[in-house]
């Protein structure tokens, strides 16, 4: 089973008002980081400020964040591709960033991804 089912279904209990970081302490974000593997510190936190703070309609953006909780998981749906070239980027920069701390499977897994959608 996707992790991001699991994410998605606690997602409901959120209110739409509570999704945007402007918002204050975001209960999505805290969602969102419990849901994620263990990563090094600020790794959560920036990719949750990045998909909140894009243009997407607040209802998409649970969707998307589950995209990256199953990304992290190495279970991303490569044949449904939810992400944007920007997420590629962002993610590039911050695997990039973390690499020395992240586990060598899982940024081999995100790379390889990163690359065969150019986003080099």
């Amino acid at each position: 089973m996707y992790r991001s089912r699991t994410f998605l279904s606690q997602c409901r209990r959120v209110s739409p008002d509570e999704v945007r970081p402007e918002a204050g302490p975001s209960p999505l974000e805290d969602l969102f980081l419990r849901n994620l593997p263990p990563l090094p510190s600020g790794l959560g936190a920036e990719l949750f400020v990045h998909v909140a703070e894009s243009q997407d309609p607040v209802e998409e953006i649970p969707q998307r964040l589950a995209d990256m909780v199953d990304l992290f998981w190495m279970q991303y749906d490569d044949e449904a591709d939810p992400l944007s070239r920007e997420d590629w980027s962002v993610l590039r920069d911050l695997i990039d960033e973390h690499a020395q701390e992240l586990e060598l499977s899982l940024v081999q897994y995100v790379m390889e991804r990163v690359v065969s959608h150019k986003a080099l």
